[in-house]
């Protein structure tokens, strides 16, 4: 008897519980038969493949995670993905690995602070790791230093070395230097462009191989609505921009930098986009200039928008979402996040 046969006999006698088990069992083995679905999109969704190289399948994850809530967070979006971020001890960094975490992924909790050493800077890669795990989470923390491009290198070769691939590269570390072009030391504008630009171009490179081995996989490159640029004078003096003068700039180069990847990349399931806040986040890092060391003012905001965008984000097909420029409040606002 052929297997709708059954599904009709068990049907006609009243045995719904075996017709639906029948159901079941058939669109599994359907699901299991088809293309293999393009990255990011959800889980069964089917798509063709012609005209590219066809990407495996995810591996069948036979010992699913505990579910874990961060914030409301729970669809496991991105259950067996592995994602690398990058500037994650504290802040938006650290809200964006617990989303990633909360929606599934194993993370690599990357950073230099291994111990706290400045009151007004709490939070080290082991204190993130244990929130995480805390929830029912996956994380490692592996020390990560953007200066130096062996660092970079070992950061990347543990990551794989724990859990097999890596999916997932958020690049949200940066410095600031404060001052004027005049007053601004010259080792601090090499500090500023060796962390801020070359740390990120350098770990893009160093992901690469690993994406495309994955299949494919996802870039997301933080940005600041400093990377908007002033425009043609004449300008309103009372109205200079303040804070780091390279900061902006640098950030315009990544985003350009990202769009140009991003195009040479999609033809190997690669997205690389680019996440801004909209308007002031109250970080450690950022408060940190104005902030008392003896008596710190410790009521940070936490940076939830980023989180949500950064994992629908990772959840788009590099062939529908690519290049993007986004706002974390738009992102969230125009997807119902």
């Amino acid at each position: 008897m052929t297997a709708a046969g059954a599904l009709a006999t068990d049907l006609d006698a009243g045995r719904y519980e075996a017709a639906a088990l029948r159901l079941i069992a058939g669109l599994l083995i359907a699901l299991r038969d088809t293309t293999p679905p393009a990255r990011g999109l959800p889980a069964g969704a089917i798509v063709q493949c012609s005209g590219r190289a066809e990407r495996a399948w995810d591996e069948v994850q036979t010992d699913a995670p505990r579910a874990v809530m961060w914030r409301g967070i729970t669809n496991m979006a991105l259950n067996g993905r592995v994602a690398l971020v990058a500037g994650a001890s504290r802040g938006i960094g650290a809200d964006i690995a617990r989303y990633l975490a909360a929606a599934g992924a194993k993370v690599v909790v990357a950073a230099r602070t291994e111990v706290q050493q400045d009151p007004r800077l709490p939070g080290t890669i082991h204190s993130v790791v244990e929130e995480i795990k805390a929830k029912g989470g996956e994380a490692s923390p592996v020390v990560l230093n953007l200066r130096d491009g062996e660092s970079i290198a070992n950061a990347v070769k543990a990551t794989v070395a724990q859990y097999g691939k890596i999916d997932i590269v958020v690049n949200n570390a940066a410095i600031f230097v404060p001052g004027t072009l005049e007053t601004v030391q010259a080792r601090h504008i090499d500090l500023s462009f060796s962390v801020n630009v070359m740390g990120v171009i350098l770990m893009m490179r160093e992901v690469y191989p690993h994406l495309r081995a994955a299949g494919g996989g996802h870039i997301v490159n933080i940005s600041s609505g400093g990377a908007i640029f002033p425009g043609p004078g004449p300008y309103d003096s009372t109205k200079v921009r303040s804070g780091d003068i390279f900061y902006g700039p640098q950030k315009s180069l990544i985003e350009h930098f990202s769009q140009s990847e991003g195009w040479r990349n999609q033809a190997d399931g690669i997205s690389v986009n680019v996440l801004a806040p909209r308007g002031r986040i109250k970080t450690p890092g950022n408060l940190m200039a104005s902030n008392d060391r003896e008596n710190p003012n410790l009521d940070f905001d936490t940076a939830d928008d980023m989180g949500k965008a950064t994992v629908w984000i990772c959840e788009q097909p590099a062939t529908v979402l690519n290049g993007a420029i986004l706002y974390d409040s738009e992102v969230v606002k125009s997807k119902g996040l």
